[in-house]
């Protein structure tokens, strides 16, 4: 069997490219610690047309720490916890 040898020519133009990133999501907690999120879509520029994100380069994800208010009754169990004695 003999072995074919292929080329293609791929220029920069050609290749998929991120598409603009999305506005940060609201904080996944409306108390106490939570996370924020955008992502971006990868576009194949030939067609305009979203593909698959592992044929960008990168990440198509960012998270962010964001802390909302303090929940119900926590300001309580941390002033419990201030007054009362170990083992008690």
């Amino acid at each position: 069997m003999e072995a074919v040898r292929c080329c293609v020519r791929v220029t920069a133009a050609s290749l998929p490219v991120w598409g603009d990133w999305t506005d940060w999501s609201t904080c996944s907690s409306s108390c106490g610690d939570g996370v924020k999120t955008r992502t971006r879509p990868c576009v194949d520029p030939a067609t305009e047309k979203t593909v698959s994100s592992q044929l960008c380069y990168g990440r198509d994800q960012e998270l962010v720490y964001c802390k909302g208010e303090s929940c119900p009754g926590q300001s309580v169990c941390v002033m419990l916890a201030l007054f009362t004695r170990h083992g008690e």
